[in-house]
C-alpha cells in the first residue's frame, strides 16, 4: 500500500483542492497543516510536534474506521519544501542561549522520515497500551495501525531531500499543470454559476483569453469583473467587464491622473492600429485580442 505521494506544480494549480477532494472520494478523515508550522525556535520542538501529528492522525483513523477494519487518515502538508528541503550541507548546530537550546538541526525532517517507513510501525503508540505491555497484561505482536498517507505539496520539488521521495515514502509524484482548453471552460462555468452575469456571455472568448491562467486566477478575475459591472451600475457582469478585469490584472487600475494631448493619443491610436491590421493580414489564423 502506498504511503505518500507529492504533488507539485505552479502556485494556484490546486494542489490544495485536489488533496481536499482526494479525501472527500475516498471517504477518510482529512488533516491539513502547513509544513512550516512543524519548525520550531528550540531544540527537539519540532521532532515532537510532528510525532504528535502523526498520532493524532492515527487517531483518527481508529476513530472513523469501520468494523475489523484497519483505518486511515490524509495528511496533506503544504508548502513540504519548508520542512523537507535537501540536508546535505544546509544543517546547523544547535547553540544554547537566554531561553534555551535552539537552532535549525533538521530534527523535524528525521522524526517524519521516521513516521513514514520505519520499524516503529511495530511499536506501540497508545500510552495505555505501552503501560498493560509493560505490566504484561498485553502480550503478542502489536495490531496493525492505522494508515497515515501523506500528500505533500510544494513548488520546488527540486529541493527535496532524496530520503523524503524514495519509494515506500512520498514515491508517487503528480504534476498539476494549469488546465486545458476543457478544463478552462469547466472552470469559468462553474465559478460563473454562483455569479450575476448575462445568459449570453462570450464565453469561446473567456476561454481563449485565459490560456495559461491558473483557476484561482480565473476565480479572481470572475470576481473583478463582478466588481467593474457593480462600479458600472449593473448587476450582471459582461464579457467587457471581463476584458476590463484582465486588463487590471495584468497592467494595474488606471491612472487617472496622467494625461495626454490629442495630438499623442492620435499618433499612438494610429500606431497600434496598424499593429492590429498587420497581424490580422500576416496571422490570420490568430485572434487579435485587443489593439491599445
Amino acid at each position: 500500500m502506498p504511503k505518500g505521494m507529492l504533488l507539485s506544480g505552479a502556485p494556484g494549480t490546486g494542489k490544495t483542492f485536489l488533496a481536499a477532494c482526494i479525501a472527500a472520494e475516498a471517504k477518510l478523515p482529512f488533516i491539513y497543516i502547513d509544513a512550516s508550522s512543524l519548525r520550531a525556535m528550540f531544540w527537539g520542538v519540532d521532532s515532537l510536534m510532528v510525532m504528535k501529528l502523526f498520532r493524532d492522525a492515527r487517531g483518527l483513523g481508529r476513530r472513523y474506521a469501520g468494523e475489523g477494519q484497519r483505518g486511515a487518515c490524509i495528511v496533506f502538508m503544504d508548502e513540504l519544501d519548508s520542512i523537507g528541503m535537501s540536508r546535505t550541507g544546509v544543517q546547523s548546530s544547535p547553540g544554547v542561549g537566554a531561553g534555551g537550546f535552539f537552532g535549525n538541526s533538521g530534527f523535524g525532517l528525521n522524526t517524519l522520515l521516521n513516521q513514514m517507513d520505519s520499524l516503529t510501525e511495530h511499536v506501540e503508540d497508545r500510552l495505555r497500551y505501552k503501560i498493560a505491555r509493560w505490566l504484561g497484561i498485553v502480550r503478542g505482536p502489536v495490531p496493525a495501525k492505522p494508515l497515515v498517507f501523506v500528500i505533500g505539496a510544494t513548488n520546488r520539488p527540486e529541493v527535496l531531500d532524496p530520503a523524503l521521495t524514495r519509494p515506500g515514502r512520498l514515491d508517487r509524484l503528480i504534476n498539476v499543470y494549469p488546465p486545458d482548453g476543457e478544463g478552462r471552460r469547466e472552470i469559468i462555468l462553474g465559478y460563473l454559476k454562483d455569479k450575476a452575469h448575462v445568459p449570453d456571455i462570450e464565453l469561446d472568448l473567456m476561454v481563449a483569453d485565459s490560456v495559461g491562467w491558473t483557476p484561482i486566477a480565473i476565480k479572481t478575475c470572475i470576481n473583478e469583473a463582478l466588481i467593474v459591472a457593480h462600479d458600472n451600475g449593473r448587476e450582471a457582469l459582461t464579457y467587457k467587464d471581463w476584458l476590463d478585469a484582465a486588463d487590471q490584472r495584468a497592467l494595474g487600475l488606471k491612472q487617472p491622473i496622467r494625461r495626454m494631448t490629442e495630438d499623442d493619443q492620435c499618433a499612438i491610436a494610429y500606431h497600434e492600429a496598424g499593429h492590429a491590421v498587420v497581424a490580422r493580414y500576416l496571422q490570420p489564423e490568430n485572434r487579435v485580442l485587443k489593439a491599445s
